[in-house]
């Protein structure tokens, strides 16, 4: 009977081409699964395989889909203005009301 593959923490290493120390202080942080019995580490290799597929990325100069757009918020209908609003229209109303000429 053959169970997961379980990879020392030297294998694990060569195979990500890190230090072991470097595995080690990924499995402290808790970015790679052990199976631990003592002082006995293994890593299985379906967590290795996570961890590459997890931190792939695509090679440089390869399309790559560009991120949706949220959509469009609808815009507010613009609202009419009575007749003689506009500023220069009030400034005329104004000085009329005044009296003045200017």
């Amino acid at each position: 009977m053959s169970g997961p593959a379980m990879l020392t923490v030297a294998e694990t290493a060569e195979r990500l081409a890190v230090s072991p120390d470097t595995v080690r202080r990924w499995i402290g942080a808790g970015i790679l699964d052990v199976f631990q019995v003592g002082r006995v580490v293994r890593v299985p290799e379906a967590s290795v395989l996570e961890l590459i597929q997890a931190r792939t990325t695509p090679a440089r100069g390869t399309p790559r889909r560009r991120p949706q757009r949220p959509p469009a918020r609808p815009r507010k209908p613009a609202v009419s203005r009575p007749a003689g609003s506009t500023p220069m229209g009030v400034l005329a109303r104004m000085r009329s009301e005044e009296g003045g000429s200017g």
